[in-house]
């Protein structure tokens, strides 16, 4: 990491060099002095440079030439950066071990954000400010597109739990940044944020299920903020079953619950031709499969 101080705004803006099993990035890269460039030439150079918005491009360009590096932005703000990137990053998409974050509603429509999963880390630039330091906030809701917008899309960086959020602008948090970015979040008063619809719904695929308990789910809770809730939505082929709350149990819970849950499937499988969606219709255990911390309840949306 390497900054330069902001008197006019009271804060330091920041770059940041990472390096990974893939090889070594840099963020938003300002001009570096020759002890940094020494330091990521000892460390094998670059291979890529993220900009994560059109606003902070930086001395992209010029690190570009000097390691022989490519530019990466987001799609959307490709065509605004001084010349064209070498990639253009979309939503999902990974970079050196790093999985991309395409926000919304931010000061430029090609926002996006950085997620380490292996050291629990999360790069952004301008989507928030560390400022005070030990704290997080959005910029100024005159500089932002739809402030509404940008706080609910913020949510999916708090959903994947960074444990350290690094930021382009201000003091980086360090140890307690998901409870931070709630924080910042719940300040902007926004009704709705800790409510999702299902179309809003991110289903990912089931994996390392028994036979017959395919399909996809979708953990509510990680994207309102409700650690202790056991909300979840499941998307059932036809044929199969789902116990999404307590796939830690005993192999003998699957055959106890087993033929409860085919039937409650076969019915709606029966209702609809396309996949179902367990939401209301989430089927109950058996008294003996649950316990009194852990219960199967029913997510109404």
């Amino acid at each position: 990491m390497w900054s330069v101080w902001q008197p006019d705004r009271n804060f330091y803006f920041n770059s940041f060099f990472v390096t990974t099993p893939q090889g070594n990035l840099a963020v938003d890269p300002l001009p570096l002095g020759d002890a940094d460039a020494e330091e990521i030439t000892a460390r094998g150079g670059l291979e890529w440079i993220v900009v994560t918005n059109r606003d902070h491009e930086r001395d992209a360009r010029a690190l570009a030439r000097r390691f022989g590096a490519k530019v990466a932005a987001g799609a959307r703000d490709a065509a605004s950066l001084g010349a064209p990137p070498d990639r253009e990053l979309a939503d999902g998409d990974s970079c050196l071990g790093a999985t991309v974050i395409s926000l919304d509603g931010l000061k430029t429509p090609g926002e996006i954000a950085l997620h380490f999963d292996e050291c629990a880390t999360a790069i952004v630039g301008d989507a928030l400010w560390g400022s005070p330091a030990g704290a997080l906030r959005l910029m100024p809701a005159d500089k932002l597109a739809d402030p509404r917008a940008a706080a609910l899309s913020l949510r999916r960086i708090a959903s994947v739990h960074p444990q350290h959020l690094l930021v382009g602008d201000g003091a980086c948090i360090f140890g307690d940044a998901t409870r931070v970015l709630w924080a910042a979040l719940d300040a902007c008063a926004i009704p709705d944020l800790r409510r999702i619809n299902r179309a809003e719904a991110g289903w990912q695929p089931r994996t390392g299920r028994p036979a017959g308990y395919t399909g996809d789910a979708f953990d509510v809770r990680e994207t309102i903020g409700a650690e202790r809730l056991g909300y979840r939505l499941a998307r059932i082929p036809p044929g199969n079953a789902s116990s999404p709350l307590h796939w830690h149990t005993p192999k003998k819970s699957y055959s106890s619950c087993s033929k409860a849950l085919r039937r409650s499937s076969r019915r709606l499988a029966a209702r609809t031709s396309s996949p179902a969606i367990a939401s209301r219709f989430q089927p109950r255990f058996p008294a003996h499969t649950r316990s009194s911390t852990t219960r199967a309840r029913r997510a109404k949306f």
